[in-house]
């Protein structure tokens, strides 16, 4: 657990102070900080609530540092990219858990070029979130909204997960 909040967000936090402070007196005008939250930055994941309590983190920070920056008047545009579950070796490691399985609850899971490539797009953008795909985080976003009641949505995505991911590794 203290482990995945230092990794997660108290990373992110250092990564990006670090990043400020070699950019902000540097030369030219593109000076971005692409900080990566996920899917479960947008709403509650039961089963992975340390998981997604710092990807919560990493999206309030970024909104957050944006802010800072701009009061300051420091020229550096922060992103925070949010993706759904993507095909790595991490997720692989802890794909035998239980929980995991809400993981594979969308149509596919993406590849981590898909993922860098959407990375690579927010450098030519003023975006501050950009969610991979949109139409997934418009459905985390309306369980954020649903409170207690949406929250019975969760096995049965797990439910989903568990189907797709049996279906993916057995075509």
């Amino acid at each position: 657990m203290r482990l995945a909040c230092e990794v997660n967000l108290l990373g992110v936090v250092w990564g990006s102070r670090a990043a400020v402070e070699a950019m902000r007196s540097g030369p030219g005008r593109n000076r971005h900080i692409i900080n990566v939250g996920s899917l479960a930055a947008l709403g509650p994941v039961p089963g992975l609530a340390i998981y997604a309590a710092t990807k919560h983190g990493v999206l309030g920070f970024t909104g957050s540092l944006q802010g800072d920056l701009m009061d300051a008047g420091i020229p550096i545009t922060v992103h925070a990219l949010c993706p759904d579950a993507a095909d790595t070796q991490l997720l692989r490691e802890h794909d035998h858990e239980p929980a995991a399985a809400i993981n594979w609850s969308g149509p596919r899971l993406l590849s981590p070029d898909e993922v860098a490539e959407h990375a690579v797009a927010l450098l030519d953008s003023s975006r501050l979130v950009r969610v991979i795909p949109p139409w997934r985080g418009w459905g985390a976003r309306a369980m954020a909204m649903g409170g207690r009641r949406a929250l019975r949505a969760a096995p049965l995505l797990r439910k989903l997960g568990a189907r797709h991911r049996v279906a993916f590794k057995d075509p």
